[in-house]
Formats: structure tokens, sequence, C-alpha cells
């Protein structure tokens, strides 16, 4: 999405989802100012977060994220849209 990220991810071991995000908007907010030669805080401070309770709850966000561009407008398949990956990690 142009502005605004979906991860569907599971922490494990001590990695908590604040550290992962703290990770993950420090790692990006710095590279992405690099790239157009900025300071400014990228990211708001805010998140938006589900806790999966069940695998017709996954199967449920799954489908929520993989159709966003189509809903914005983006794409009329979601297979059309460039900018989206699945990866399957440890359990």
């Amino acid at each position: 999405m142009p502005d605004h990220l979906h991860l569907l991810i599971k922490p494990f071991g001590e990695n908590g989802l604040s550290m992962i995000m703290k990770n993950i908007k420090g790692s990006t907010a710095n590279g992405l100012n690099k790239m157009v030669n900025r300071t400014d805080k990228f990211w708001l401070t805010e998140n938006f977060d589900h806790l999966v309770r069940n695998g017709l709850d996954l199967r449920d966000k799954w489908i929520c994220i993989k159709e966003n561009p189509v809903r914005a407008k983006l794409v009329d398949k979601s297979e059309d849209y460039p900018f989206c990956s699945f990866f399957i990690g440890r359990d």
C-alpha cells in the first residue's frame, strides 16, 4: 500500500511484537530517509494490531491483507499488486 504496511507475523523466542515493530520501523525509517535525503520522522507512532486466535481468524486476516489493494482500487485483482509477498517461516 502506498501509505501503510500490513504484516502477518508470529513472534517467537524473546522477540515480542513491540520489539519487532521497533526494529522494523527503525531500520526502514533510516533507510528510506537516506534514500530521499531527509531526517524527519518517517512512521506514525501508532500501530493497529490484532491477535490471531485460530486458523479461521488467520485465514480471514490473510484475505483482508491480500485484498486490500483491490479495495483501495490500486489493482483489479490482488494477484496484480506487485508489492505483496508471502513467506512461511518457522512455527
